[in-house]
């Protein structure tokens, strides 16, 4: 029975180790933080110094140049000129840190460029200062006043938002050391109890009878049994991501009961597009099909990807079925953001020099798999059925019963409505796409 003992401490002490990792993890967290808030507080001053420098500025053109005034130009333009330095360094610094953040590295570029900003401003004040203020300078010094106002009011909420989520790290930090300390002594008294049962037992084994032999036995069963437990409740009481990424959002606070969502992360190494499939089109989508994907952010930026899967559930809507299909996206070096619009390329078939007509101008008989359209006839209107080919979300190909320069009235009719040229209906004119 000693021997079985010795086997169970290790692995209650790996346990342990596991939720003692889990704390780690998210000190880590929390000191990363830390680093974004010292970033978020630098971009703050830097903000603040190029408020205070524009504002100098506009105040010498105001006030007019002399030869202390110059001088002072010339001292803020040097000092724009450290500022810049200093930020190039701080960011070349993050930039060669190994598991720098990407928010932190745009941190950093962010104030790269404002530093580049105030160099700028600092050499037009100079020269302004030189030449003299003109009704333009005067102007244009108006207007960098109010663009690094704005500046410093982003940083001072870059700044706020950074606060929050350290906030929410410490919380997570206190309530993972609770975890650990809870399952640190759920651990030891089951240890406690396997020594005890076991120290009973090998009492027994000394001189006792089969019967308080085998209570004994039980006892000790009982005793392992119950340390498993605890080990089993140590290990669930580590919160472990299922994939690495972004915490977006922490739903949980000390002490109340957890229930629906803890934690919510986004996968920064996995890209997503959902679209909405026409039921015409769905059967020439399959999984594994490559397809073209540009964001609106950088229209310019193709992006290849490949679809992943299609939902077996359509949605209908305004009489259109569409089935949702995801696609997976290799977003290269682009800084890809959550929530940002795409739009994607899947070429299922192509048609030139067919006839288009707008999807409201055809009526659809699903049950006998006809399609129509008011085909205006002289002064009258005659619902002529039609023969439909490729479509998408704005236009149908069709292929037979209609011409082009054919005229089609878009929308619900009934017999003797007025047409012509004293009602209110006008045609529609329709003919080739390219």
């Amino acid at each position: 029975m000693s021997r079985s003992a010795t086997r169970c401490r290790p692995g209650a002490q790996a346990a342990l180790i596991s939720a003692q990792s889990g704390l780690t993890n998210a000190q880590l967290s929390r000191d990363g933080l830390a680093d974004a808030d010292v970033t978020a507080k630098a971009n703050l001053k830097s903000a603040q110094a190029a408020l205070s420098s524009a504002q100098a500025q506009l105040n010498a053109l105001l006030e007019g140049a002399d030869a202390e005034t110059v001088e002072q130009a010339r001292l803020n333009l040097e000092q724009a000129k450290n500022s810049l330095w200093n930020a190039q360094l701080e960011r070349d610094a993050q930039n060669g840190r190994p598991g720098t953040p990407g928010y932190v590295k745009s941190q950093m570029d962010i104030a790269v460029a404002n530093a580049e900003i105030a160099v700028q401003l600092a050499e037009i004040s100079y020269r302004q200062a030189q030449e003299g203020a003109t009704a333009e300078a005067i102007a244009a010094a108006r207007s960098a006043v109010a663009s690094a106002e704005a500046q410093v009011t982003n940083a001072q909420a870059g700044l706020d938002d950074i606060d929050d989520q350290i906030a929410q790290a410490e919380v997570a930090v206190t309530q993972a050391g609770a975890s650990v300390a809870q399952s640190e002594a759920g651990v030891l008294q089951a240890q406690a109890s396997v020594a005890q049962a076991e120290a009973n037992l090998a009492s027994l084994l000394a001189g006792a009878s089969e019967e308080k032999i085998a209570i004994a036995e039980a006892q000790a069963t009982q005793a392992r049994i119950a340390l498993e437990d605890a080990q089993d409740n140590l290990t669930q009481a580590t919160l472990t991501a299922p994939f690495d990424g972004v915490v977006t959002a922490v739903n949980v606070t000390e002490g109340e009961l957890a229930s629906g969502l803890a934690v919510e992360l986004i996968d920064t190494g996995s890209l997503e597009v959902v679209l909405d499939m026409d039921e015409v089109d769905i059967g020439e989508i399959a999984v594994g099909q490559s397809t073209i994907v540009t964001l609106e952010a950088w229209p310019d930026e193709e992006l290849t990807g490949e679809v992943v899967s299609i939902a077996p559930e359509a949605k209908i809507q305004a009489e259109i079925v569409t089935y949702e299909v995801h696609l997976r996206v290799e977003a290269g070096d682009l800084p890809v953001l959550s929530g940002m619009t795409a739009n994607a390329e899947l070429i299922t078939a192509e048609r030139e020099n067919v006839l288009l007509v707008p999807n409201r101008a055809i009526t659809a008989d699903r049950a006998a798999n006809k399609y129509y359209v008011n085909l205006i006839e002289g002064d009258s209107i005659a619902k002529t059925e039609v023969t439909i080919g490729l479509r998408d979300k704005d236009f149908t190909e069709i292929t037979g019963g209609l011409s082009e320069g054919d005229e089609l009235l878009i929308g619900d009719f009934e017999d003797g409505m007025p047409f012509g040229p004293e009602s209110d209906r006008r045609p529609g004119f329709f003919g080739r796409g390219q």
